[in-house]
Parts: structure tokens; sequence; C-alpha cells
């Protein structure tokens, strides 16, 4: 069905002509489909398509942005000497590992043992409890830079990944 549609522009004074177009309501192009259109051109544009660099520059920025991962993971990692946020918890939990004490807690074990792994291998025997927030390292010693290390290791090991997938 063809829609005659008048021109925006303003009719000058005195002049009866009027510009008139014809469109067609009906073309295919012109149906919405309620984000249906928005999620396929994304596909089609973005998703599908293979990378659009080659596989130098593609290595190349996989490297840069592993390399910038790490040095923000890593930079000032000694820095506090002090417990910080969350090894209150994941320190407290590995150390009852590490002196094979029962515990509870309503989260997963995996990442827990993972660093009481961390602390075994530096032969650390767990006597240090992170009681709480600001407690000095100088004091009581822990393996608080293995501790880091490791997570900041595979906080830059997920942006690689995840830069690859």
């Amino acid at each position: 069905m063809a829609v005659t549609k008048r021109s925006s522009g303003t009719k000058k004074f005195g002049s009866s002509a009027s510009k008139e177009s014809s469109v067609d309501v009906d073309d295919v192009s012109l149906k919405y489909n309620k984000g249906v259109a928005a999620t396929e051109q994304l596909a089609q544009n973005w998703l599908l398509n293979p990378k659009p660099d080659s596989d130098n520059s593609y290595r190349l920025g996989f490297y840069l942005v592993t390399a910038i991962a790490f040095a923000v993971r890593f930079y000032k990692i000694y820095y506090p000497r002090e417990v910080v946020f969350d090894e209150v918890h994941f320190g407290k939990f590995a150390s009852y590992y590490l002196e094979r004490t029962f515990f509870f807690d309503v989260h997963p074990p995996l990442a827990k043992m993972m660093i009481a792994f961390i602390g075994w291998l530096c032969n650390y025997d767990g006597s240090f409890k992170f009681e709480e927030i600001g407690l000095s390292y100088d004091k009581h010693p822990a393996p608080f830079l293995a501790y880091r290390s490791f997570n900041a290791l595979l906080g830059t090991l997920t942006v690689s990944i995840m830069f690859e997938s």
C-alpha cells in the first residue's frame, strides 16, 4: 500500500504547489520487530564476523592488555603491610585449613583451599588468624605477598582468558 506523504517544508506565501512523495509502508525494511532487529544486527555485524584485524595486531593487543592487567594488579602489591578487607576472611579460612581446624562457611571452599595451598607451599603454619583489618604483618608473620601475588596472577589470567573468548 503506497501512502502519499507531504513534505515537511514550509509553503511560500502565494504558492499553491505542494511537494509530495510516495512511501510504501509495507516495505520490509521499514518494519520494527521489538528489538529483534537490533540483536540480529549486533550478531551479524560483530559476533559472527571473523576478527577484523590481522593476527599480528591481534596478538599485539593481547600482549598489551595482559601486560597492563599484570602491571595494574602487581603495582605496589606489598602496600599496605597490614591486613586488608578480604584478607580477614580468606586468610582466616586458609589458616584454618592449614591447621586442619573445623570451621563453617556458607561459601564454596575452592578459593580458600587454593590460598591455603599457597600458604602450605610457603611453609606457613596458619598461626596468624587475620582477626581484623589493620593488623600488621610485621608483628604477625604470614605470607601475605604470596597470597596477594597468587590472587593478582589469577586476576591477570582472567583478563587474558576473556580477551581470547
